[in-house]
């Protein structure tokens, strides 16, 4: 498991990546 910070920029993660703060799905896509 490795923890994000809460922010991402498009492509750096997997579509299926889960945010370890909103636990919602996160992904390139936004």
């Amino acid at each position: 498991n490795i923890q994000m910070p809460h922010q991402w920029l498009e492509g750096n993660l997997p579509v299926s990546s889960k945010c370890a703060v909103c636990e919602k799905t996160c992904g390139s896509v936004l």
